[in-house]
């Protein structure tokens, strides 16, 4: 079992129900959640950290490495929505 969505087979969704017992799917979602909000943040700390340097190299680091932590939170809170009740 995968943490991930698969769109491909929209049957495969439908024969497990939405209620589980255990609620494992809801501590995975929020595993996610949190991981995303600390990418998140970590990408905004990374420019509000005290004695950084300003030389061009290190800059263009911080940057690509402040966008690539930022999408990736953004799509980890995505992919931890709720995911849309099945209609019958």
């Amino acid at each position: 079992m995968t943490t991930t969505s698969d769109f491909i087979y929209s049957d495969a969704a439908n024969g497990e129900g939405m209620h589980l017992v255990d609620g494992g799917r809801m501590i995975m979602r929020g595993i996610k959640r949190l991981i995303g909000v600390a990418l998140v943040m970590a990408a905004v700390g990374l420019w509000a950290a005290p004695g950084a340097s300003w030389e061009s190299d290190v800059m263009l680091f911080k940057l690509g490495l402040s966008v690539s932590a930022a999408l990736a939170g953004l799509c980890m809170m995505k992919a931890s929505a709720k995911p849309k009740r099945a209609r019958f």
